[in-house]
């Protein structure tokens, strides 16, 4: 039995990543066979994405089943960087407006965030946001998704051999959040979340969509979207007590620590007995 990977949330995450299809191609083709414990290490498809990074997904019968409102605010849109324009240290202005427009979301939501006082934060002129990013859709788009250097980090964790797995989860979650540009575009898109519903259906998307089924794709198959979500909510618990909230001791407890005990958790979730009454 194969997941079904044709859901809202699988097709609009595949917009999410419009433009970052290759890497989220490799993690599909990548992703490893369960008996790579056994001494075969070589890669085959993930059925439970294979069709999530496809850029023709609207187009092969596939985009009537998103909602409307889900799919149009996430479609993946690059900032202007050709034509008009300042030329010089254009990526340092496109990270300056971007990190402010983060923090903007975070902290006043949608209706709170302006372009111009995006351009205030950033110390730029209004004009160059506009420039850039034409809209606040556009503006909040691109604050708050992922970039392929994090698509490359989920491939590598979920590469580890099925009894090492939730190590390698674990540790990749700390790793992300060590990373200040990764950590702070999490940080930003779940804080968002919290009152902005585009920022809530990219983050349901997210994980509904792309971490659960790639989690679950070499799982038991009668239980494997239920340790999936119990994995992922081991791992949600621990980013929103360290990492968002920051409550102690958790918040300071070294990185080694983190890993020592909750990837025997993550593990349990993922292979052992599911206690149940």
């Amino acid at each position: 039995m194969r997941p079904k990977a044709d859901g809202p949330a699988l097709i609009a995450f595949n917009l999410v990543i419009t433009g970052m299809g290759d890497l989220a191609q490799r993690l599909i083709t990548h992703h490893p066979s369960p008996d790579a414990d056994e001494g075969r290490d070589f890669p085959r498809p993930n059925p439970a994405l294979r069709r999530l990074t496809t850029r023709d997904n609207a187009e092969d019968g596939m985009g009537p089943s998103a909602p409307h409102h889900m799919l149009k605010p996430m479609a993946r849109k690059k900032a202007k960087t050709s034509g008009r324009g300042p030329r010089e240290d254009r990526g340092v202005l496109l990270a300056r407006i971007v990190s402010a427009a983060r923090a903007s979301f975070a902290e006043h939501g949608w209706a709170g965030t302006t372009l111009r006082g995006v351009a205030r934060a950033a110390a730029v002129d209004p004009a160059l946001v506009h420039y850039y990013f034409g809209s606040k859709e556009e503006l909040l788009e691109a604050s708050t998704t992922p970039p392929p250097e994090w698509i490359e980090s989920v491939q590598v964790a979920l590469a580890a051999p099925m009894r090492r797995r939730g190590e390698a989860i674990v540790r990749n979650v700390v790793r992300v959040w060590n990373d200040p540009e990764l950590a702070d575009l999490w940080r930003s898109l779940v804080l968002t979340a919290a009152h902005e519903p585009r920022a809530r259906e990219k983050v349901v998307a997210i994980v509904s969509g792309i971490l659960i089924p790639a989690v679950a794709a070499d799982l038991n198959p009668e239980e494997r979207n239920l340790r999936a979500s119990l994995a992922a909510a081991q791992v949600f618990g621990v980013i929103m007590m360290r990492y968002i909230w920051r409550i102690e001791p958790l918040a300071s407890l070294p990185d080694d620590d983190v890993v020592a005990l909750e990837a025997p958790l993550v593990q349990r979730h993922l292979t052992g007995r599911l206690g149940r009454g």
